[in-house]
């Protein structure tokens, strides 16, 4: 699917004392209208693991995205279904060219711990 770009961004948790930074969204950008209705499995993984990190409540592991977009008009469906989603996307689409934004939701992973990221598209 082409030179995609992943962002990742943390955001701070306060807490009492003892605040940290959490991973908070993953954008998935330069997305082709060829890759239109492809599945994109986005993986974190630690500086010393081939296992990967608990990046997704719905699935264990990885965050699973699939856009529908053509031009300006963009749809996104997120992962296997859950009986309490946590991760939420939002698509948007110009000129053929498309951004996936995922909210991680109320992620445990602290952002020290991701050393890299996988994107693989079927």
């Amino acid at each position: 699917c082409g030179n995609l770009t992943l962002t990742p961004a943390a955001g701070f948790a306060n807490a009492d004392g003892a605040g940290s930074f959490k991973l908070n969204t993953v954008t998935l950008s330069a997305i082709p209208s060829t890759c239109t209705t492809k599945t994109f499995t986005i993986k974190a993984y630690a500086a010393s693991s081939d296992t990967p990190l608990v990046l997704s409540a719905r699935t264990g592991s990885a965050v699973i995205v699939t856009p529908t977009y053509s031009d300006s008009s963009c749809a996104v469906t997120v992962g296997s279904t859950s009986a309490s989603p946590i991760e939420s996307a939002l698509c948007t689409a110009a000129s053929s060219i498309a951004s996936v934004v995922i909210t991680v939701g109320s992620s445990a992973l602290s952002a020290g711990t991701i050393y890299k990221f996988t994107v693989e598209s079927s």
